[in-house]
């Protein structure tokens, strides 16, 4: 079985297995061997991404992770086009068993899934919208339909309550921030400095000491030349 996305945390490694049938295993990371095995309740989904963990506010000890899942429906637009579906799934990390599951969202096929505090971020393949999930106890919390740069990973960088994106990784290069917890745009776009015009191969985001830090090959002044700027 090819395996995917690997996690670690409590003694344990967690790794996944897509499929479908998909699988999620917790290994013990000195011996290998393996405590507990998550099998997907929907035999024919196949697992998108893994995220996590997240950790008590009592204890401090790492309580679940969480996983993206895309299941095929039956053919039912023009063409026969499969009405798709996808939903996220906690698990328990010190016994592999379920502890929510999402609604699933139609015609949707998730490609990352993320963490930021209390908010899980799902990105579908198509990258046309953000999806952001209490992560205790999978409640949709918002939903922005606009496209944001889905590649490389993170899709988003955590600073304070907020979240800081790429909304383009062709160039122009547009930032935005917004808030994790209710989805509200609080700005986009940035302002050109000098005479650097950003025209593509722009880097994803980084938040370093409270500066937004990315690169691009710009174009210095109109006459052509290029180099990369930060």
């Amino acid at each position: 079985t090819a395996l995917g996305s690997l996690l670690q945390a409590r003694g344990l490694v967690y790794v996944t297995a897509p499929g479908p049938p998909s699988r999620v295993y917790g290994l013990h990371i000195k011996s290998g061997s393996r405590q507990w095995e998550f099998k997907s309740p929907v035999p024919s989904a196949a697992l998108a991404d893994l995220a996590g963990p997240a950790y008590s506010s009592s204890t401090g000890h790492a309580r679940a992770v969480f996983l993206a899942y895309n299941a095929p429906g039956p053919a039912g637009g023009p063409g026969g086009v499969s009405n798709s579906s996808s939903w996220l799934q906690a698990v328990d990390v010190d016994r592999g068993s379920g502890m929510w599951r999402s609604q699933p969202l139609q015609q949707v096929q998730l490609q990352q899934l993320e963490l930021h505090r209390g908010t899980l971020l799902a990105m579908p393949a198509a990258a046309d919208a953000l999806y952001g999930f209490n992560y205790s106890d999978g409640a949709l919390l918002w939903t922005q339909r606009r496209r944001f740069c889905s590649t490389p990973s993170p899709v988003a960088e955590s600073y304070g309550g907020q979240l800081v994106l790429a909304s383009s990784c062709d160039g122009p290069l547009e930032l935005a921030v917004m808030g994790a917890e209710t989805g509200t745009m609080y700005w986009e776009g940035w302002q050109v400095p000098d005479a650097a015009m950003p025209i593509g191969n722009c880097t994803w985001v980084s938040v370093v000491d409270g500066s937004i830090v990315f690169g691009c090959s710009c174009s210095i002044h109109g006459r052509g030349k290029h180099r990369s700027s930060r």
